[in-house]
């Protein structure tokens, strides 16, 4: 989903300031890594001309913005680009903002997904937030790095920072995670280490941030949004270096070149009683459907060695 932003909210909104379990040492807590600040760098210079920046979150319920009402503009994400535009761009109205975020899925649908979503709509800067669904598996290791991959192959060399939620009992999968953004030498923001160590010591409730068990309330998402925007100025005090592709993978690519087939892909042989028509399942307003009683199959010939189906 594409969003323009024009008006912007006062930015202590957006910077975590009116929230009273945000603090400078928290946010620093949170920071993990700045990564190289290359592609980041590059981002901010457009944003200083004058030029359009789009900024673009994937991942699952949180990034969707999940008890932020309105989700569309109270969401940490929508919060946190609005921040950018109002701190770093010379015509805010220029930020294209892009949420790609869909409930209850992982980064093995983020990577099925991701070019149509994210990559389509030419972002400057993406940010990743799995760490809430994927497992520990390595099935779940290879499609975030797959993911991952896409992203920093991509021709237009966004940014890419990994953000990392957590649930009520402390759960993320951030730790191989993190692995995963220091093999590519990438920013990384940790939601979980910025927050739970004082929720365990009993300085703040969990109540505070959420209102369920993982997804986070009004003040949470600003608290995210808080996160983001000093991770921002600490990136921009970081001198770009040189940086260069890993020729090799950590865990595995295996889905690093998969193709997402969509209407009137010629891998399509027939539609049979699957007509592409309008859905409403998440994030996804059209789908292939089953209607008609003869039940005829769709049919498809896919070259390769793995094939994923989203139902």
């Amino acid at each position: 989903m594409k969003h323009f932003f024009r008006f912007f909210a006062p930015r202590h909104h957006a910077d975590g300031g009116d929230i009273h379990f945000y603090t400078r040492e928290r946010a620093a807590a949170s920071l993990y890594s700045t990564g190289n600040t290359a592609r980041l760098h590059r981002a901010f210079k457009k944003a200083e001309s004058g030029e359009q920046v789009t900024i673009a979150y994937i991942g699952g319920s949180i990034t969707e913005g999940i008890s932020a009402i309105p989700r569309e503009t109270n969401c940490y994400a929508a919060l946190s680009a609005r921040n950018f535009a109002e701190k770093y761009m010379a015509d805010p109205g220029r930020l294209n903002f892009v949420n790609a975020g869909v409930s209850a899925t992982t980064s093995e649908l983020g990577v099925i997904r991701c070019t149509r979503d994210v990559l389509q709509k030419r972002p400057d800067i993406i940010f990743v937030e799995f760490a809430a669904n994927d497992s520990d598996d390595i099935r779940f290791k290879c499609t975030y790095e797959s993911l991952i991959r896409k992203f920093l192959q991509w021709e237009g060399e966004a940014a890419v920072i990994l953000l990392f939620a957590f649930g009520n009992d402390g759960y993320s999968r951030q730790d191989w995670m993190k692995q995963i953004g220091k093999h590519y030498d990438l920013g990384m923001v940790s939601i979980r280490d910025g927050l739970y160590p004082d929720i365990q010591a009993g300085l703040v409730r969990w109540e505070d941030y959420s209102d369920d068990t993982v997804h986070p309330n009004m003040a949470g998402h600003r608290f995210i949004a808080g996160l983001i925007g000093n991770y921002y100025e600490q990136a921009k005090k970081t001198p770009a270096a040189p940086w260069q592709m890993p020729e090799t993978p950590l865990f595995g690519n295996h889905l690093e070149d998969i193709v997402n087939i969509g209407p009137g892909h010629p891998f399509i042989i027939s539609e049979g009683d699957f007509p592409y028509s309008p859905a409403q399942s998440g994030g996804y307003r059209m789908g292939w459907r089953h209607e008609g009683g003869s039940n005829a199959p769709m049919k498809l010939r896919v070259p390769g060695r793995r094939i994923a189906f989203a139902f």
